[in-house]
């Protein structure tokens, strides 16, 4: 269960409280999140932010499956970033405390994930965030509704490295997904990845070609060295919270180890 906590948590590659004796009023926000207009894609070896420039933060929730030893779970997760300029992604500032529906996320440095200790949580639909505010974000609450549908999808559970590798995909073409990001991981980094603006047409299979391949090493699952296959469904917001550009995703991933070859 060990080795299961550890594939489980590295998929968030992906991404100061105020002690005060009362709370801040939040503010609801008026209008309502609308689908994003202008996605990019940033990759470096701690992991692969979806985001764009013209965004002050990225707040995500995260359902995520892992299939890993004969073993099937589905853990949950959220993570917040925010961004002392409009579409800076190598820095991030507080932005006071963080929670999603009602569960406060810890904060890490500038960086927040979540839950916090000896806390669950079960994401259905909907996904209420509450920030608390600061250093120029002003408080807000903001619900995002609508999950993916877990990826099912069927790959050969070795890489060969000389050849193209292949993923089928399962679930047809209604799965509320805006965009597929498919990530082959190993030693923590993302060595090869995919990502596919869907407009809800979901191809039948994602290939690597043999080039793409070879950053990764060869492994021995004996010794519990293995690669690790990603594919993720994106359904995504933006909203504007006061003055600031604020992308929203609600995540669902399935994950698998390979052996390579």
């Amino acid at each position: 269960m060990k080795k299961l906590a550890i594939i489980a948590t590295a998929f968030l590659l992906v991404f100061s409280a105020c002690n005060n004796d009362e709370e801040e009023e939040v503010t609801p926000t008026v209008s309502g999140p609308t689908k994003p207009t202008n996605i990019e894609v940033y990759s470096d070896a701690s992991g692969i932010t979806i985001g764009g420039p013209n965004y002050d933060g990225v707040l995500s929730a995260h359902k995520l499956r892992t299939i890993a030893y004969g073993v099937d779970t589905t853990t949950f997760a959220s993570s917040a970033a925010f961004y002392p300029y409009t579409g800076n992604y190598y820095n991030t500032i507080n932005a006071g405390n963080v929670s999603v529906n009602n569960k406060r996320l810890v904060e890490y440095g500038s960086y927040y994930y979540g839950p916090d200790t000896n806390q669950t949580y079960n994401f259905t639909n909907s996904i209420a965030w509450n920030v608390a505010g600061g250093n120029g974000f002003t408080p807000f609450n903001t619900t995002i509704n609508g999950f993916p549908m877990v990826p099912e999808f069927s790959a050969n559970e070795s890489i060969n490295r000389q050849s193209t590798y292949s993923i089928s995909l399962f679930n047809g073409t209604s799965v509320n997904c805006d965009i597929i990001l498919v990530t082959i991981v190993q030693d923590g980094e993302p060595k090869a990845y995919q990502i596919i603006y869907t407009n809800e047409n979901i191809p039948n299979s994602i290939s690597f070609r043999s080039p793409q391949l070879q950053g990764l090493e060869e492994t021995d699952m004996m010794l519990g060295n293995f690669a690790i296959l990603q594919v993720a469904y994106y359904n995504s917001f933006e909203n504007m919270e006061g003055t600031k550009n604020i992308l929203y995703h609600n995540v669902s991933s399935t994950t698998t180890i390979l052996e390579v070859e």
